[in-house]
């Protein structure tokens, strides 16, 4: 049994009936629904007087927004796949690999802060989880294998098995905080309600992070911090509409690339730019960045730039992985398809 402090208002005064500054949770309900007061409820810090009032109730609501939103996402892009879909570890890319892993840890952390009741910071690590770790990174740069290569196309299986382990993991963490749009969420994939008729009926499967996953992600977003900052000023110039112009050099001590080597068939995805080239320097240097615009031709199907784009023909203003994606679909669609 938990026993939390006064329930004040937004000014920090006890509530009475007298004074006119009593928040009804009925009221709450009816306007935003029961999830808002659940999660405002769990995401103060019990051991302390917790405080209420409408801006208070307006940041929660903006909070839940971001965790729906991302489940949206997440169910929208799993639309086409089953557990039966999943790849497995060693079937998944340099970086979803990580980023597996990561996501793991991060989850371990909620599941052990549940353990010790700190419930405040399972409701901040949600969010965190959803606008840092997923909808800033990983999410942005899996949209262009989402969205453009074949349904099977390996890469493309291997976002949405991570996209998997995110909503399975993360509805079944949420749903002591959210009981009805977790249940919502769980409810709207057959995976989901195959495993459990609800979430509340479901387990959390513990799953260790591989050693060293979370500072491996920390090194890759340094990667991807430094490019961006070399990019903005090209940006704010007008030189660069979109990162997605941008042909990246980077130049580093050999054993700072040697640790980046692994993902260097995935740097440019990973960098949301158009090439990359790594380009060795002298020890002890701190790794530097130069950026371009590419000379490469827009193709017009996936906006990316590429070395291959088709200038005339069939398909022309489409670059070779679109051509051969367009190809796979139109093979399994069966004879006399169209492209």
């Amino acid at each position: 049994v938990l026993t939390h402090g006064w329930v004040l208002d937004a000014a920090g005064r006890a509530m009475h009936k007298s004074v006119g500054n009593v928040v009804a949770p009925e009221t709450i309900i009816a306007q935003s629904g029961a999830d808002i007061v659940r999660w405002w409820a769990l995401s103060t810090d019990w051991r302390t007087d917790v405080r209420v009032g409408d801006e208070i109730l307006q940041r929660v609501a903006e909070a839940y927004r971001k965790v729906r939103n991302t489940f949206r996402f997440l169910l929208g892009n799993l639309s086409d796949f089953t557990p039966a879909d999943a790849l497995p570890p060693e079937g998944l890319t340099q970086v979803d690999r990580v980023f597996s892993g990561h996501l793991a840890a991060r989850l371990e952390r909620l599941r052990e802060d549940y353990r010790q009741f700190l419930f405040h910071r399972v409701a901040d690590g949600l969010v965190d989880l959803c606008t840092v770790d997923l909808s800033a990174v990983f999410l942005d740069i899996s949209k262009d294998r989402l969205y453009t290569l074949a349904p099977g196309d390996p890469a493309r299986r291997s976002a949405q098995t991570v996209l998997w382990q995110a909503l399975h993991d993360f509805t079944l963490a949420a749903a002591p905080l959210l009981a009805f749009t977790a249940e919502e969420v769980w409810q709207s994939h057959p995976g989901l309600t195959a495993e459990a008729e609800s979430v509340h009926l479901g387990e959390w499967p513990a799953r260790p992070a591989p050693a060293g996953a979370e500072q491996e992600w920390e090194f890759l977003l340094s990667v991807r911090d430094a490019t961006n900052r070399a990019i903005e000023p090209l940006r704010a110039s007008k030189l660069l509409a979109t990162t997605a112009e941008a042909d990246v050099t980077i130049t580093a001590p050999s054993a700072w690339l040697d640790r980046l080597a692994p993902y260097r068939e995935e740097l440019t995805g990973f960098l949301l730019g158009a090439g990359r080239s790594l380009r060795p320097g002298t020890d002890g240097q701190q790794p530097e960045v130069a950026v371009v615009r590419s000379a490469n031709r827009r193709c017009e199907r996936c906006w990316t730039h590429r070395p291959d784009v088709a200038g005339d023909g069939l398909h022309a203003g489409l670059c070779g992985r679109c051509i051969a994606a367009l190809a796979a679909v139109s093979r399994s669609a069966g004879p006399g398809a169209g492209v």
